[in-house]
């Protein structure tokens, strides 16, 4: 009995024979390999929420990002319901040209952190005209690069 096929079936068997799905040893192990590696580095990708890392500050002010907002919805809107936490010194709404409703997105800017801080924990999954908004720092300070990075880019 041999395998000669890359799918791991031996030449000639259907596919719905549920005894000739054996795959080849080589495949197996490398699935197992990729199986290993993914129960090593469960929970090393994670999003900005979940990794907690901090806003960074911009030129004027602390900004923060919020998306999904409805296309009716007005900077008065945002504004008073942002302006429960703290003095909001801007807010930047992009409307579509053809349309004339907003893309689903805005800036708003605090001058310290702590009111940005406030207004994203305290509004993440709120609703404001019926449609749930997401809201997260607009500018994050990069990672830190590894030493073996720094290596490499010397070499060049």
């Amino acid at each position: 009995m041999e395998i000669d096929r890359a799918d791991g079936y031996e030449s000639g068997e259907a596919y719905d024979n549920k005894e000739s799905k054996a795959l080849k040893p080589r495949i197996a192990s490398k699935i197992q390999r990729s199986r290993d590696l993914d129960d090593q580095n469960k929970g090393s990708i994670r999003t900005r929420r979940e990794s907690k890392e901090t806003g960074t500050k911009s030129i004027e002010g602390w900004v923060i990002f919020i998306t999904n907002v409805h296309e009716e919805a007005s900077e008065e809107d945002l504004v008073d319901a942002f302006g429960e936490h703290g003095d909001v010194r801007g807010i930047q709404m992009n409307l579509d040209r053809r349309t004339g409703f907003v893309k689903g997105y805005a800036a708003i800017e605090y001058k310290t952190r702590l009111e940005a801080q406030n207004a994203i924990e305290l509004m993440d999954g709120s609703l404001i005209l019926d449609q749930k908004i997401s809201v997260s720092w607009a500018f994050v300070k990069a990672p830190e690069r590894s030493q073996r990075y720094e290596r490499n880019r010397n070499r060049r």
